[in-house]
């Protein structure tokens, strides 16, 4: 009996021993993981501030001098919009965008930081303008509305069998604003001026149209566009530049990498463009309607 309390006792020891030998093994195998998962961790958070330190400086350095004087043909805030969209969409598959050849990572890691900087440029840009108007101009900024939308109407009816009229007045509706008003008055004096025989006769807007239209757009550039407003909208026009030309890279490649998921690709398409699209195609339909005679009425029942 003494003899097998012994052997009990030897063999619960060895137990303990080999209990407290797996506990060991398993500390140590625990604390490796959690070495690993600190370590990938701190490696992922190193990535991820290495890609916001984004030298939006350099990158504007890139642009051509050119690009000061070219205005951004989207508007900034579908650009912003884009940005938003295809950036998010773009660094979730962000691998995918390293392996492609002779493409700039660069490109999907800025969109943010270059979106943010257009944003600060044209709120100053917008600033500088308001800085520079005077009270005055304010009475003749309504007056040149009133005239762009008489001149707009008469043009819309006299030009509708004319597709490349009406392309030109689809762009020429685009946008708000000062700076649109000015160009739109100008290029609606320019066409009306270059297809005059259409407009003979026309009632609709004063006959000296063309002349006050140009008249407007001088007096309301002059009272905006000082040395500050300029300066500004050539350091917003360089911003746009740069978003659109990154865009466009990320677009591009977005599209390629997912050309047989149509569903998932239509995140990198263009909002602006197929905004566009949609009011043509609902401008075309209403001229059409308005184009087509009418059906005759039903004749006299028997």
């Amino acid at each position: 009996m003494g003899a097998a309390k012994k052997a009990a006792k030897k063999t619960a020891a060895k137990k303990t021993v080999k209990k407290a030998k797996a506990a060991r093994e398993s500390a140590r195998t625990r604390e490796a993981a959690t070495g690993k998962n600190r370590a990938a961790k701190a490696a992922k958070a190193k990535k991820k501030v290495l890609r916001r330190a984004f030298d939006v400086e350099a990158r504007l350095a890139r642009v051509p001098a050119e690009a000061e004087e070219i205005l951004p043909d989207t508007p900034v805030a579908s650009m912003v919009v884009d940005a938003a969209r295809i950036g998010a969409a773009s660094r979730l598959m962000r691998a995918r965008f390293t392996n492609l050849p002779d493409f700039d990572i660069g490109a999907v890691d800025g969109l943010a930081s270059l979106s943010a900087d257009l944003q600060e440029r044209e709120i100053e840009w917008q600033r500088a303008r308001g800085a520079g108007r005077a009270a005055s101009l304010e009475k003749d900024r309504v007056a040149a509305g009133e005239l762009r939308s008489d001149m707009m109407a008469s043009a819309r009816y006299r030009l509708r069998k004319d597709p490349a009229a009406q392309k030109e007045l689809d762009i020429i509706a685009e946008g708000d604003g000062l700076p649109d008003l000015v160009q739109d008055l100008r290029a609606l004096a320019r066409q009306r001026d270059l297809k005059s025989a259409k407009f003979a006769g026309d009632d609709s807007v004063p006959p000296d149209a063309s002349a006050r239209a140009r008249g407007y757009a001088d007096r309301l550039s002059a009272g905006t566009d000082g040395e500050a407003a300029l300066a500004a909208q050539a350091r917003r026009n360089v911003a746009a530049f740069a978003l659109a030309e990154d865009l466009a890279e990320v677009r591009e490649a977005g599209l390629f990498l997912l050309r047989k998921q149509p569903k998932k690709a239509a995140v990198f398409g263009n909002t602006y463009n197929r905004a566009r699209k949609q009011r043509r195609r609902a401008r075309a339909a209403v001229a059409q309607a308005a184009t087509e005679p009418a059906a005759p009425a039903p004749g006299p029942t028997k």
